[in-house]
């Protein structure tokens, strides 16, 4: 089902190169929302997610059987490790997965890397999607499931 999913999610994110603005927190939500839904007929998706010791996530995925993916969108660099944290917090109490959605200007395009190296130092099943703005216009993708 994720092999849909990462589908969908491509599919959706080209809309975004049309779109202008800083605000992508709230259209990366739709388009994670929108693709989950797509994907299978039984996903359902939980907007406001439960808070998990004192984090909140801002999306949950879930499938037919319950299985539970949480969902965070960061728009500033600074807080990338933070948002790894919230996911770690999820995934310890029973979450199977998160999903980071980073999106970046590319002159911090070098602390990307270091986002990779904190995911991989985390040891958790988070997938990272990586959206790059030029002046604010999104103008590529890439998606890591």
């Amino acid at each position: 089902m994720l092999e849909k999913f990462a589908e969908e999610v491509k599919r959706n994110l080209e809309v975004l190169k049309n779109r202008c603005g800083n605000a992508a927190h709230c259209t990366l939500i739709g388009i994670m929302s929108l693709s989950w839904l797509k994907a299978h007929k039984d996903n359902k998706v939980q907007d406001g997610a439960p808070q998990i010791e004192g984090k909140t996530a801002d999306l949950v995925l879930m499938d037919k059987n319950n299985n539970k993916i949480a969902v965070e969108v960061e728009n500033t660099v600074e807080n990338f490790k933070q948002k790894v944290e919230t996911l770690n917090r999820y995934i310890n109490n029973g979450y199977q997965k998160g999903f980071l959605i980073a999106t970046f200007e590319y002159r911090d395009s070098s602390k990307v890397k270091k986002l990779k190296e904190d995911l991989a130092e985390a040891n958790q099943p988070i997938s990272l999607i990586v959206v790059k703005r030029k002046k604010g216009v999104i103008s590529d993708y890439e998606i890591d499931f």
